[in-house]
């Protein structure tokens, strides 16, 4: 990881140049929580006024480094979320807990930080057929987080990754396959984003279906259909 130090002078360089926004792309950011409750006590001391955005996970979250992040210019977090079903959240092997999010979203807003729930269809244990899972994600968004933003993805799969292993997919060039089986010269001809790799059951159809559900019943508005994440 960058020292502080040098992090600081990137950011006053460019605050020279006129930027006052950053982003720390990065969904792991706070498991270093030391060095971002040392990072914001350096922005307060060399007075760089600025905000800033980060990613990371529900159960790095607490009271300690909200305040921190906060009075140093976070103003927005995002969190993979995944899914409102704890059942899928342990077949992801996700190591987190429903209860763990809504704990986080409570604490960040508490300190006035605006949170985005990344969900993500698709996955082990998902009842893509009825929508049964989907409809209780959706609850749980609507009842328990309240995000102000929530970003869709739908599942696309590593060949010989653990999630790959439990579902068959459909190659849209290849016809059925099973994904542990794909010839990876094929794969690397699927580029993030590229939609030609999914479990079986989502299928076009069903992914209209998903975001006309999403439209009627998400009671946040806000919110955008992002490329296939590969697991």
């Amino acid at each position: 990881m960058r020292s502080i130090e040098n992090v600081i002078k990137e950011i006053k360089k460019l605050y020279s140049q006129g930027f006052r926004g950053f982003m720390f792309e990065d969904d792991m950011s706070l498991i270093n929580k030391e060095w971002f409750l040392k990072f914001s006590k350096s922005i307060l001391k060399n007075k760089i006024k600025i905000t800033y955005s980060l990613q990371t996970r529900v159960d790095c979250i607490d009271k300690e480094i909200s305040k921190a992040l906060s009075k140093s210019g976070c103003v927005f977090m995002y969190f993979g979320i995944e899914s409102g079903v704890q059942r899928i959240l342990d077949m992801c092997n996700k190591k987190i807990t429903l209860n763990q999010a809504k704990n986080a979203f409570k604490i960040v807003k508490k300190y006035g930080i605006k949170a985005m729930a990344s969900i993500q269809f698709g996955l082990p244990g998902e009842d893509i057929i009825n929508l049964s899972t989907v409809k209780e994600t959706i609850r749980f968004l609507n009842k328990e987080l309240k995000p102000e933003e929530v970003a869709i993805s739908y599942t696309c799969l590593y060949p010989s990754s653990p999630l790959s292993i439990q579902q068959e997919v459909i190659c849209e060039s290849y016809e059925k396959e099973i994904i542990s089986n794909i010839d990876k010269k094929i794969y690397k001809k699927t580029a993030h984003g590229s939609h030609s790799i999914h479990p079986k059951d989502l299928t076009p159809e069903k992914i209209e279906e998903i975001e006309n559900t999403l439209s009627k019943e998400l009671k946040i508005k806000r919110f955008k259909v992002e490329t296939f994440y590969k697991v």
